[in-house]
């Protein structure tokens, strides 16, 4: 019998693959959760750094959200290993993401990424994607990293909102 771990890790690579857009570790952790397929926070987690560690997924913090993509070792390693994976559990990932997919495109497609300058001084960088082509980009420098963060942070909260306010101000 496969460990919990390896299961996970197994899910884990299995949805990272039905999406083009990446994915949170926490819509991950929220899946494995709510599915019951663990209890275990910690083990899910333990499985997201090891498949980080190996090299199947890559990871990236954009404000609050930890984003995961697989990668192309990822994928090599999901197609030799995916006939381990239970039907019932592939066909609940399916399910999931066919029911939320919009709202993980969303999520995909909205970065904020901030980063300190050689002045010092911080640059955020805010987009919306749509199709992989930009939407909006905001791109600004502030003072501190606890500003870049609370921007990029709000950003990821905020979007549409911020969008609708910056069209309608400038279409006046």
């Amino acid at each position: 019998m496969k460990s919990p771990i390896t299961v996970y890790k197994l899910i884990i690579l299995y949805m990272l693959d039905r999406i083009d857009e990446p994915i949170s570790n926490s819509t991950i952790s929220d899946f494995l959760l709510t599915q019951n397929l663990t209890n275990n926070y910690i083990s899910v987690q333990q499985s997201i750094s090891e498949l980080d560690e190996s090299d199947l997924i890559s990871m990236e913090t954009m404000g609050s959200r930890t984003m995961l993509r697989i990668t192309k070792s990822g994928e090599d390693t999901l197609n030799f290993f995916v006939n381990e994976l239970n039907p019932d559990i592939r066909n609940d990932c399916e399910d999931y993401l066919k029911t939320n997919g919009m709202e993980l495109r969303a999520e995909g497609e909205t970065t904020a990424r901030y980063y300190k300058k050689t002045t010092g001084e911080y640059e955020v960088n805010m987009e919306v994607n749509e199709n992989r082509s930009p939407v909006i980009g905001l791109k600004m420098s502030v003072p501190t990293e606890d500003m870049a963060k609370r921007m990029a942070d709000r950003w990821l909260m905020k979007n549409e909102e911020i969008y609708r306010l910056l069209m309608g101000e400038l279409l006046k």
